[in-house]
């Protein structure tokens, strides 16, 4: 096939894949002169990908809803530059290994976006052992290779970041005050004595 016919095959792909998923139903109940045989093939495949990752989030997720945050996530890519193959998964979550419900994940990962109230522990190997790499809430890779780490992933923890603060705070607020500058013996502000 011609550089130019991939190129098309592409933007097509690129298309389908922001459509709703009423939008491809309707695509797909069409008449079939309406839409090439690609772009339905193409359809087609989207829509089963949405449902395997639908189903991945519901059976893998081991926190309560209530404790869920939208954005306490993590969007995962196949290939560098946020393309490929994507997958969002939303936490706080722990994933001993990423082959879930037949959606090999595992040393497949090639580029990550880290939700506003997240944070992601990754492992090179199953179970959180290995080498391990942590991104920060809206932290961005576009290529994991840079951090030696691209298609390396076996294993994840997503943290909510707005509990880790929350928690910080409660630990705080149980210790004891320290005692003003002002009253504690030895030198104060400019090396003047105090007391």
């Amino acid at each position: 096939m011609g550089s130019n016919q991939e190129s098309v095959n592409r933007r097509i792909r690129e298309t389908i894949s922001d459509l709703s998923d009423q939008d491809l139903r309707e695509m797909l109940n069409a008449s079939g002169g309406n839409y090439t045989p690609f772009a339905r093939h193409v359809a087609e495949e989207e829509l089963s990908r949405r449902r395997r990752n639908e189903a991945a989030q519901k059976n893998i997720s081991r926190v309560p809803d209530t404790e869920k945050r939208a954005d306490c996530c993590v969007e995962i890519w196949s290939d560098k530059n946020f393309e490929g193959e994507y997958l969002r998964v939303e936490g706080p979550v722990e994933f001993q290994s990423l082959d879930f419900t037949g959606l090999g994940w595992g040393d497949s990962i090639s580029s990550l976006r880290v939700g506003p109230s997240a944070f992601l522990l990754v492992y090179t190997d199953e179970d959180f052992k290995g080498e391990m790499l942590s991104f920060g809430p809206g932290e961005e890779v576009t290529d994991l290779d840079e951090l030696k780490f691209d298609n390396e992933i076996d294993s994840i923890r997503l943290v909510n970041s707005m509990r880790v603060f929350d928690e910080s705070r409660i630990s705080d607020s149980r210790s004891p005050e320290p005692e003003p500058l002002s009253k504690k013996k030895g030198r104060g502000p400019r090396g003047r004595r105090n007391g």
